[in-house]
């Protein structure tokens, strides 16, 4: 069974969080307890931050990988051809991570068809990586 953890991506302030902050499952609201000048202040706008769920997935580096994480790794197409691939790590509906471009997909969880796996930015930092409009805002 793989941990279930988030990151928070703060829109206001463009940086990127992992810790301090305490999820709500029934209302989908966050809590940084820390959050502006006295303790326990709670954020208003749930759309201040984004959440992101930890895959359970390692790069070959032992990085965790979130969900919009950048990965770029070399991936075997129809004709077991190795070739490189840039894609954001999403859930799909169908109840899959998959690492997926304008241009095709594949499920993370089938490293057979994946190697050297690699997390090179996230969708907020590092938009010009896949050719995105800047997700900061």
């Amino acid at each position: 069974m793989r941990e279930i953890k988030f990151r928070a991506w703060d829109k206001m302030e463009n940086k990127m969080y992992y810790e301090g902050f305490i999820i709500y499952p029934k209302s989908g609201m966050c809590e940084f307890p820390w959050y502006g000048n006295e303790l326990h202040e709670n954020v208003e706008d749930p759309h201040t931050f984004i959440l992101q769920q930890y895959t359970g997935l390692h790069d070959k580096d032992g990085k965790e990988i979130y969900e919009g994480d950048i990965i770029k790794c070399i991936k075997k197409n129809i004709f077991k051809e190795w070739k490189e691939f840039i894609g954001v790590v999403k859930w799909d509906v169908n109840g899959y991570w998959k690492i997926t471009n304008d241009k095709e997909w594949v499920n993370a969880g089938t490293f057979s068809c994946l190697k050297d796996i690699k997390i090179v930015g996230n969708i907020y930092d590092n938009p010009e990586l896949i050719g995105g409009k800047d997700e900061r805002n």
